[in-house]
């Protein structure tokens, strides 16, 4: 692990504290890409943060949880992959694989389903 940089609205809790970013920063910052894909709005919005620390999660959890533009199941893989804690978020193939259910994906077109091929 190593102190990380990035952009605002996408950057896990440890990595805007200049904390030890790993894995699970990535997860988020792909969750909060994942929401704005799928909503047409940032994560968070830079103006959230007015003395200029990190935004607040209940603020995110506020935003996911009650956007009813989002399915159920791709809302739920959102809101674990930002989890605050980053012991707490799931991997990136558990993430991919919560999204290609959300999406609907047959088991057979899925990639990260259990035993597909590598590719």
């Amino acid at each position: 692990m190593k102190p990380g940089i990035g952009t605002w609205c996408y950057m896990a809790p440890e990595q805007a504290r200049g904390g030890l970013v790993g894995p699970p920063a990535d997860v988020w910052g792909i969750a909060g890409v994942l929401y704005e894909a799928a909503t047409g709005l940032a994560p968070f919005d830079q103006d959230d943060d007015a003395d200029h620390e990190f935004p607040s999660l209940q603020r995110l959890a506020h935003r996911v949880g009650r956007d009813r533009r989002l399915p159920s199941r791709l809302a739920a893989a959102i809101d674990a992959a930002l989890g605050a804690e980053p012991a707490d978020r799931p991997s990136v193939a558990a993430l991919g694989a919560a999204c290609e259910v959300a999406a609907g994906l047959p088991v057979a077109e899925r990639r990260f389903a259990a035993g597909a091929a590598a590719g």
